[in-house]
């Protein structure tokens, strides 16, 4: 029974590895919902903080959103897969003009996507993608004055893509591809794929 299921394995492997097209694309995105959520969090903290006890965030800075991505041919025309993401923030807190802490905040987003190709030529196709999953957000919130104090939240929440236009250019085998949407991709996204 064991050599009966190691067959099978092996033959779905085969199958999978050279019957299918399957595509690994590195990218970057622009304006994601991580990023909207990280502005929106700065306003929200800006106007709590000067309320409550007079601190501003400041000096914010916002790296990624880096993602790499992994599809599979299903049929000429549709491709199912899945994206993984990574951005990080950070900023500095001030008090009457003095430095008081700091913040720091780690993205992780995962999603399966569906691509539908509607137009397929030789070197160039165009496609829409949805995609749904959720995104991970670890903050740390540190203060160097003795009446400050430390925080440490973590939350998840459902994100999504939606990509109504997408082109990509190049060979059969790499390429460039550049897409507009909204999501955890970004409102445009750009990258590089490689088909295997």
């Amino acid at each position: 029974m064991k050599q009966f299921s190691l067959l099978l394995f092996m033959i779905f492997f085969i199958n999978c590895s050279f019957g299918q097209k399957h595509q690994i694309s590195p990218g970057f995105g622009v304006l994601t919902t991580n990023a909207f959520l990280d502005i929106f969090s700065n306003v929200g903290t800006n106007i709590v903080g000067g309320v409550l006890d007079g601190s501003k965030l400041e000096n914010k800075r916002y790296v990624g959103d880096f993602r790499i991505s992994y599809a599979y041919d299903i049929s000429n025309w549709f491709s199912m897969g899945m994206t993984l993401s990574y951005a990080k923030a950070s900023g500095d807190y001030y008090k009457s003009g003095e430095f008081v802490g700091d913040q720091r905040i780690n993205y992780y987003s995962v999603g399966g996507d569906a691509t539908f190709y509607y137009m397929k030529k030789t070197h160039i196709k165009m496609y829409g993608l949805i995609g749904a999953g959720a995104s991970f957000v670890d903050k740390e919130d540190r203060s160097v004055v003795p009446e400050g104090k430390n925080t440490d939240n973590s939350f998840a929440y459902f994100n999504f893509q939606i990509s109504p236009f997408g082109i990509a250019a190049g060979g059969e085998r790499i390429g460039a591809f550049a897409e507009f949407g909204f999501g955890y991709r970004g409102l445009f996204s750009t990258g590089l794929y490689v088909r295997l």
